[in-house]
């Protein structure tokens, strides 16, 4: 095979795969919601606020309890992507 049609084949393919990689990656954004615990379970790895039911990682509802006000970020199947404790007004007032 000649260099320069080599070249050309390599120049082509390296210039279009990731144009088409990155026409195959969806960005999906999170939805959000706030408010306080009303159950958790560890063995499913589920935590319950507003009536709705979210998936989560074990660790991350480590701290969580029944009352304790959170934030979460989901998808749209209600996996959370995060879980973040908010601070008690107590500890905001120190």
């Amino acid at each position: 095979m000649n260099i320069k049609i080599a070249a050309l084949l390599i120049a082509t393919a390296t210039a279009t795969i990731p144009a088409a990689i990155a026409a195959t990656v969806a960005v999906e954004p999170l939805n959000y919601a706030t408010g306080y615990v009303a159950a958790v379970d560890m063995t499913k790895g589920t935590v319950t606020i507003n009536g709705k039911v979210f998936a989560a990682k074990p660790a991350d509802l480590y701290d969580v309890q029944p009352g304790t006000e959170i934030e979460i970020w989901f998808d749209k199947n209600a996996q959370a992507a995060a879980v973040a404790v908010k601070p008690a007004a107590e500890d905001l007032q120190s």
